[in-house]
């Protein structure tokens, strides 16, 4: 069940990436109303996206 959430809310936050570059929107002004745990999974797509690191995940 928590893979099925996880895998869920990466998809919902690259899809808000994704759409908001089709339509010149900077994906960044969404970050202010994501709550602190998806503004973490928000970081971690833009270092995977990077290239900072192989895998989507937290960095402690």
């Amino acid at each position: 069940m928590v893979t099925v959430i996880l895998d869920a809310t990466i998809g919902f936050l690259e899809s808000l990436q994704n759409h908001s570059s089709h339509v010149e929107l900077d994906p960044e002004v969404f970050v202010c109303y994501l709550h602190p745990v998806l503004l973490r999974w928000w970081d971690a797509l833009n270092r995977f996206w990077s290239g900072k690191t192989p895998y989507i995940g937290f960095e402690d």
